[in-house]
């Protein structure tokens, strides 16, 4: 038996939402433009997580009407190099991988073994995807490279050239090329994908189907 003694209650206090804190809060003066800002950043966000899930769809159904046999082996040494980069963000966290595996209750070859679907469907993506890109002669060009390299050029103070040209006499352009063309060869497919409508009581089964729930 102990006592507890509550010395203080804190209560949070929001700043009234009014035109006031809109411009000190933000580029806007009104608290309705700020709104409106919002909402249309909410909407780009959902239709570019709409996009992205129809092309990850359409590759998919490319995948299934694919002919792709792979050996064992390859599948499983796939599912070891996923676990590989998951140890080494956990190590560049600070966490011990070994500590996961004890919360989890499972050991190393468990977890790659639970991974082993996804690393098959994930070697079946990158072989149609490749097999497009060979199909449409997809090819990229200096420009487009140097397009991609932007970012990393600004960050190592020189300019997107000349970081291709430095690439190229390593040999490692073909990495940001073939990133390129994976991305070229899902355009192909997503553009012959046509997406069909789906009424609401529809929707609610698929939904329903996929989180496991009974109807």
């Amino acid at each position: 038996m102990f006592a507890v003694t509550v010395k203080e209650v804190r209560q949070k206090q929001l700043p009234e939402l009014n035109d006031d804190f809109a411009s000190e809060a933000s580029e806007f003066d009104t608290v309705d433009e700020l709104k409106a800002d919002i909402a249309e950043k909410l909407a780009e966000s959902a239709e570019a997580r709409i996009e992205q899930d129809f092309r990850v769809a359409a590759v998919d159904v490319a995948v299934e009407n694919a002919m792709v046999n792979l050996p064992e082996e390859i599948v499983k040494a796939r599912g070891g190099e996923r676990w590989d980069r998951v140890e080494r963000q956990m190590q560049g966290q600070g966490m011990n991988p070994d500590t996961y595996l004890q919360m989890q209750g499972k050991t190393r070859d468990e977890i790659i073994e639970e991974s082993l679907p996804d690393a098959e469907q994930e070697i079946k993506r990158e072989s149609v995807l490749v097999a497009v890109a060979e199909a449409e002669d997809i090819e990229v060009t200096d420009a487009e490279m140097e397009e991609e390299l932007e970012h990393m050029a600004g960050h190592e103070r020189t300019t997107a050239a000349k970081l291709l040209e430095r690439l190229k006499r390593d040999g490692r352009h073909e990495m940001v090329a073939a990133d390129i063309r994976v991305r070229k060869a899902i355009d192909v497919i997503a553009d012959a994908a046509k997406p069909v409508e789906m009424s609401a009581e529809d929707a609610k089964e698929k939904l329903w189907d996929q989180t496991g729930h009974n109807h």
